[in-house]
């Protein structure tokens, strides 16, 4: 059974946190986003009680996100999605060992007949500040592009006063241009690419000394990922669809934990 997050429902839980998609899928039956790495602000989506890591999340049908994505969930920006598709239940038959609880599936908006642009910005209590540009465009009768660019910032903040940062400090930069082929006689393609740059810092505040380390701790994560991917489908006789897809995702991450 596949459940389907539609248009309506996003735009209306966008201004929620137009950061990233968690909230999003954490208002979804049966899914539960759990904290990873509190320090650094990492969740993982559980479907149905199982383990974050059993649970496959696709763009478009592709893992541009990788297999692991407890901080790719953070650093994708919702504006862009026109519906999300969660199969609840096990499909590693199809998408590997990482689809033993179930697999999500994020589908981006396809552009339309008319050029459509749209500008986000928000700026939240707790020092999160957001801007996003979605721009969408046919070229042809048959060709048509989007893009999305996002600029994503929060403030380390101690909301307590314990010294411990309740809420990382990052920066973060996404873009990715889509591009749309379809002939209108059952033949389709899709490719995309896409770089996100984020650097995330979080643990004690500046200044603060904890006790159990007799000093500040501090933990920084720097990621640096690319990705490429398309997909083709064509119709053959007797009603027998042929698709081939191919992505391909490069990452770096530096992490840092405490002077290590």
């Amino acid at each position: 059974r596949v459940e389907v997050l539609d248009g309506e429902e996003i735009d209306e839980k966008l201004m929620m946190t137009p950061g990233d998609v968690v909230m999003m899928l954490n208002e979804m039956g049966g899914m539960r986003v759990q904290a990873t790495a509190p320090s650094l602000g990492a969740a993982s989506v559980r479907i149905q009680g199982m383990r974050g890591r059993y649970t496959r999340f696709l763009s478009d049908g592709l893992p541009l996100f990788g297999e692991q994505v407890s901080f790719g969930l953070m650093q994708i920006p919702p504006l862009d999605l026109g519906r999300v598709e969660v199969i609840k239940g096990v499909a590693s038959s199809l998408y590997g060992a990482g689809g033993m609880s179930g697999v999500g599936n994020l589908v981006s908006r396809r552009p339309g007949t008319n050029s459509e642009r749209q500008l986000l910005l928000n700026r939240s209590s707790r020092g999160a500040t957001d801007a996003g540009f979605w721009y969408s465009t046919p070229l042809t009768a048959q060709w048509g592009l989007t893009l999305i660019a996002s600029v994503n910032g929060q403030q380390r903040i101690d909301v307590d006063d314990d010294g411990w940062a309740d809420a990382p400090k990052y920066e973060r930069v996404v873009a990715r241009p889509r591009l749309f082929w379809d002939n209108h006689k059952a033949q389709t393609f899709f490719a995309t690419a896409g770089g996100t740059w984020e650097q995330r810092t979080g643990g004690s505040m500046p200044g603060a000394a904890l006790l159990p380390a007799g000093g500040p701790y501090g933990e920084a994560l720097a990621t640096r990922r690319g990705d490429i991917g398309a997909v083709f489908q064509t119709l053959l006789a007797h009603g027998v669809m042929l698709s081939a897809r191919g992505s391909v995702t490069v990452q770096r991450q530096h992490h840092e934990f405490g002077e290590t």
